[in-house]
This record gives structure tokens, sequence and C-alpha cells, in this order.
């Protein structure tokens, strides 16, 4: 495997770091006034397979692979 895609392969499959409860809480939080202050609604976080989806894990994982361009 070269060394760019064993790279990759090592940060898909490294676990997450467990994140506190404050640490969510700030996050979300961030997150909601983001979108107030765009006038973009948010009602409450989407669904997928019946799970809510975990922005603040959502958000660290792009951000580990390179950011939204890359991912």
């Amino acid at each position: 495997m070269n060394r760019k895609k064993q790279t990759c392969h090592q940060q898909q499959t490294a676990r997450p770091r467990l994140l506190s409860e404050q640490d969510r809480a700030q996050f979300d939080l961030q997150l909601r006034e983001f979108h107030s202050a765009r006038k973009t609604p948010f009602l409450h976080a989407p669904m997928v397979f019946g799970r809510r989806v975990d922005f603040h894990r959502l958000y660290n994982a792009v951000a580990r692979l390179g950011g939204f361009r890359r991912v």
C-alpha cells in the first residue's frame, strides 16, 4: 500500500476522540448561532437510518480528512 493510501486508511480507522458533554453543547450552540445569523432554519438535527446525525463528530471527521473540498 502506498504511503498516501496508508495514511488515509490510518485516519479512517482511528478511534474517535471521546468528547465531553460540554464540548458537544458548545458546538451545538455555535452551530445554531451560525444558522440563526444566516437566517437558515435549524429546527432539529436530521436523522439517517433512524439515528440523529452527530454534527460535531461529522465536522471533526471531515476536518481530519482534509476539509470539505477533499472529502
